[in-house]
């Protein structure tokens, strides 16, 4: 999965990127991600250039799971991640129900030490996993279930933008989440989606879900048994096959072995961009040291209706 590597010259990057931008768009449609190496970008603004000379448009995400700094104009940061844990190669929002099918990360300051990208083949994974856990996948989709509390955690406020129960109900009702009222004024949010999609240009099946990665055998097993004892089931995230039925810890393995198998690992230089097919590509990041700086943008917004 390594992505081919594109090399902007010194002067007059953003005049070069305009001409290699069909080039980029085609290539990263083929091998699903591409690195541009050297371009001048210091700033929030200049991501906002990049995306505008790529045909980037626009993506709004209609909830927050990460904490992210927003810098505006779709630039943000990472997702917050503990510096000294791996964060697990996943692709953007395929808990909604449209997606960015375009995800820019730009590296303005770099690790001193570690902090690789790790870039996974989301249509050769497929072919890394069980063939049941496959199958079933394939033909259950997955879900994602959310419980929000006043006292821990991102509010459901916060998460998704509303002030009151109505619009909230409103926005379920949009965007296709069943939800319920539990104990001291908690809210669960379940929704069900596809598990695998269909590129719609390249027209390959693709991993594209979430499963592993908000799944609670992914936690740190001190972890896990914090969130047991304050919330008993209803912990903040789960996550099982499309009928409900739980995933195993050896499944979820499976499914991180998956990605391992299918991964490549990018080491960071100032002035680089990740462009990646978000469908096609899923992106994580090593542990490592020091104070790094990154911008991120995700857009091209396509329904999920589309991809299945």
């Amino acid at each position: 999965m390594m992505p081919p590597t594109i090399l902007s010259p010194g002067e007059s990057a953003f005049d070069w990127l305009l001409d290699a931008a069909d080039h980029i768009r085609s290539t990263v449609r083929m091998r699903g991600a591409a690195l541009i190496r050297g371009l001048p970008i210091r700033e929030p603004g200049d991501l906002t250039i990049v995306r505008k000379i790529l045909g980037v448009q626009p993506y709004r995400a209609t909830e927050l799971f990460g904490q992210r700094t927003v810098y505006g104009d779709g630039v943000a940061s990472p997702i917050e991640w503990p510096a000294e844990r791996e964060l697990c190669p996943y692709q953007e929002e395929t808990f909604s129900a449209v997606v960015p099918s375009i995800a820019l990360t730009a590296c303005v300051r770099p690790p001193e030490a570690g902090g690789e990208a790790c870039l996974a083949d989301s249509r050769e994974l497929l072919h890394h996993l069980p063939d049941e856990l496959a199958r079933r996948f394939q033909e259950l989709g997955w879900t994602l279930t959310r419980v929000f509390r006043e006292e821990f955690g991102m509010k459901w406020r916060e998460a998704f933008g509303v002030d009151s129960n109505d619009a909230l109900i409103e926005l379920f009702s949009q965007i296709g989440i069943d939800h319920d009222w539990v104990s001291n004024g908690g809210l669960r949010t379940v929704r069900r989606r596809r598990a695998t999609v269909v590129h719609p240009k390249t027209g390959e099946e693709c991993w594209f879900n979430q499963a592993a990665f908000f799944n609670s055998a992914s936690l740190q097993p001190r972890d896990l048994a914090v969130l047991r004892r304050a919330f008993g089931p209803d912990i903040p995230m789960e996550t099982g096959y499309g009928d409900g039925s739980p995933l195993t810890e050896d499944e979820v393995s499976a499914i991180q072995d998956a990605y391992a198998k299918t991964s490549a690992a990018v080491r960071w230089q100032a002035g680089d961009l990740i462009v990646a097919d978000n469908v096609l590509t899923a992106q994580g990041r090593r542990p490592y040291k020091g104070n790094p700086l990154f911008f991120t943008y995700l857009g091209d917004p396509v329904p999920l209706s589309v991809l299945s």
